[in-house]
């Protein structure tokens, strides 16, 4: 079995790379160095995902809403080109969501021209992404909770791969994986699993939307500093 999944890992790894056969991490330096403007755009999608897993497979509860309202892609994409200029090192432009969700493994046409048009050389793109590392999580953003006997831990998460891409010759430089899986940034334990999400209360679903929110700005700041497009903090002695 956990041959079986370093193949799975490897395989959706190759598609993301393209025939290049890129492997997560870093930006190269030399390329890096060549990028003058960076567009930013997010293809996460509408839709929320309720996901529990149980003790056992019959326990297992899944839902799905659309919160198209949350314009979590627009926010998204706010973060990713606040970090980038806040690195220094380049001309940033945000292109506007519009609904669609990306496929990890091609990005539409019009998103990559759009970026062109813009004036850019470099396309920054968050894509939802299964992980074979995180079977239970559905790709793209949601509350998640895990119970065992009677003991729940819950988190928001985010589940998707961020891409770099040169527009000239449309090759992807370097991906990286939401940093540390989807519940790497803390848990999120007071706030309950309901059977559906029209059963939350307006407040708890202002506190998922913050949540999901505030996890999905953690996971992509440290994702982007694994891509070496922003500097790390320095750590304090």
């Amino acid at each position: 079995m956990k041959k079986l999944h370093a193949l799975a890992t490897a395989a959706l790894a190759i598609v993301l790379g393209g025939c290049a056969g890129i492997y997560p991490g870093a930006v190269p330096e030399a390329q890096r160095s060549a990028i003058r403007t960076v567009a930013v755009a997010s293809g996460l999608g509408p839709q929320l995902h309720g996901i529990s897993i149980g003790t056992t497979v019959f326990q297992n509860r899944s839902w799905k809403a659309d919160v198209a309202a949350w314009a979590v892609d627009a926010s998204v994409v706010d973060h990713v080109a606040t970090a980038l200029q806040g690195a220094g090192r380049y001309t940033v432009v945000r292109l506007p969501p519009d609904g669609t969700v990306f496929d990890e493994a091609e990005l539409p046409d019009a998103v990559l021209n759009a970026a062109r048009q813009q004036g850019a050389d470099t396309l920054v793109a968050v894509e939802p992404s299964p992980s074979d590392n995180h079977p239970f999580y559905a790709a793209g953003f949601g509350l998640f909770e895990r119970s065992f006997l009677g003991s729940a831990k819950r988190c928001a998460y985010g589940m998707y791969v961020v891409t770099v891409t040169d527009l000239a010759t449309r090759r992807r430089l370097a991906f990286e994986w939401v940093h540390g899986g989807p519940c790497n940034m803390g848990t999120d334990d007071d706030v309950p699993f309901r059977p559906s999400f029209a059963e939350y209360s307006a407040e708890e679903q202002a506190l998922i939307r913050q949540r999901v929110e505030k996890r999905l700005r953690e996971s992509l700041t440290s994702t982007l500093e694994n891509l070496a497009l922003v500097a790390r903090p320095a750590s304090s002695s």
